[in-house]
């Protein structure tokens, strides 16, 4: 049997909710992971680049929900999509006029961006504490 080594790394466990704070699903994740930002901008220019196609068949819809299930898996490097996918399809329009696909990548975004600057000024407290003897 391996030793094991405790480390202070946590996962972040977030849980997705209607608008009637019924549960949807659940994904667990790093918000702060440094590529998780570069990984994000990938999913929204996807989405984006997805906007200006024309669907014109069911299949090309099927298609984009693939390469879409790809990015989101790659976004987290586990198997998310499956949970997010669960609940309806990506490109179901919700009644504040998005994509539920929008909904979410957006509310993900929101939460990434807060907690990578909630750890990022940790970092940078901690450090000055280190550094500041040498700034008189």
């Amino acid at each position: 049997m391996a030793k094991q080594i405790k480390t202070n790394i946590s996962i972040e466990e977030y849980e997705f909710l209607d608008a009637k704070g019924n549960h949807l699903f659940t994904i667990s994740f790093n918000p702060a992971d440094i590529d998780i930002a570069r990984r994000y901008d990938k999913v929204v220019e996807y989405l984006n680049e997805a906007a200006k196609k024309k669907l014109e068949t069911q299949e090309a819809l099927f298609e984009l929900g693939d390469g879409l299930k790809e990015k989101l898996d790659g976004l987290f490097n586990a198997d998310i999509s499956t949970a997010i996918f669960s609940v309806m399809n990506p490109f179901t329009p919700l009644a504040n006029g998005k994509l539920y696909v929008e909904e979410i990548v957006e509310q993900l975004g929101k939460v990434i961006e807060a907690e990578m600057n909630i750890r990022l000024k940790k970092v940078q407290s901690r450090q000055n504490k280190y550094t500041a003897k040498y700034h008189k």
